[in-house]
């Protein structure tokens, strides 16, 4: 519940808050020895530094979930973590780097059978295929992703 509520405040812009309870939630998890949730908390931390502007914290914590999900035996195309950090390079002005991590995260999930996760990392390509100026292209990811999320009755 810790972790989902940090959630709930990042995308509110409650950063504040966000730490507060992800300091709880990885409390918890290093207490009940829950990896992959610890993961999941390094993840969310390295977002919240993100979206304070603090690109080596937000990198250092994007390391550690990979570590940690590693450790879990989780597979990261199964994760937002590609996708986050493509973001965070897109974010720094890496935009040649933030195309090919998403491009390998979407080339990934449909073997996983994750449906939204693809058509979520396909908004995101979009986003950095505008930032390369590819409208077109950019245009073209934009109506598969809408297309998906009308259908499903979902507001991305």
């Amino acid at each position: 519940a810790l972790l989902n509520m940090a959630h709930c405040y990042l995308y509110l812009g409650k950063l504040s808050e966000c730490e507060s309870n992800l300091d709880q939630a990885l409390e918890r998890c290093h207490l009940f020895n829950l990896v992959a949730a610890r993961a999941h908390a390094f993840e969310t931390y390295g977002n919240l530094y993100r979206e304070r502007g603090e690109i080596d914290r937000a990198n250092e914590y994007y390391q550690r979930a990979t570590r940690a999900y590693d450790d879990a035996g989780v597979n990261l195309a199964r994760t937002e973590l590609l996708e986050e950090q493509a973001l965070l390079s897109l974010l720094i002005g890496d935009v040649g780097a933030a195309r090919s991590q998403i491009d390998r995260l979407i080339e990934a999930r449909p073997a996983d059978k994750n449906e939204l996760g693809f058509f979520t990392a396909t908004l995101a390509r979009a986003r950095i295929m505008i930032a390369q100026e590819e409208y077109q292209g950019a245009s073209e990811q934009l109506s598969k992703a809408r297309r998906y999320f009308h259908d499903h009755t979902l507001y991305y």
